[in-house]
């Protein structure tokens, strides 16, 4: 095998590497909908709850419960921005057109090789920049659900005391 074939098989199994990837990061934006949702649903009964209390609540508690919803708001608006279909370049075909010629079909078929890692190459750069973009919302959707569930949890154990 040549250094060149090698490269090839390497740059094939990244790309399928990112492909997964992409899969995985989506699916987790997915989950941080889900998990928004269901915290708001649980906040929300819990103030229905303690409506009474809930408003006679101090500022400070109110401004906690608000915050932590805009929270959740916020992370679910990442979730949906990491689910947002995005153009994932792939290998053009119309370049592969000489390729096929007749001139071209029987030439060495390192030719060939070289050609595909090419290619794969501009699929990977493309694959890395919006990959970095989904993976960066997804992070700020993790911080902010984190914030989110951290002021639910003070303003449970709050309205807690007060009640």
């Amino acid at each position: 095998m040549t250094a060149g074939e090698s490269v090839a098989r390497f740059l094939d199994a990244q790309v399928a590497y990112m492909r997964e990837r992409r899969a995985s990061v989506e699916n987790r934006g997915v989950t941080v909908i889900t998990t928004s949702g269901a915290l708001v649903t649980l906040q929300l009964a819990f103030l229905a709850v303690a409506r009474e209390e809930t408003l006679a609540a101090p500022l400070t508690l109110r401004l906690t419960v608000g915050t932590s919803l805009l929270c959740f708001l916020a992370a679910t608006a990442f979730g949906i921005l990491i689910n947002t279909p995005s153009v994932w370049r792939e290998v053009d075909a119309r370049s592969f057109g000489a390729h096929l010629s007749a001139e071209h079909w029987f030439k060495d078929e390192h030719l060939a090789t070289q050609a595909i890692a090419v290619a794969q190459l501009g699929v990977l750069h493309h694959y890395t920049r919006v990959f970095a973009v989904k993976v960066r919302y997804l992070r700020l959707a993790f911080a902010c659900e984190l914030a989110g569930m951290t002021l639910l949890a003070a303003s449970v154990f709050t309205l807690l005391l007060v009640l």
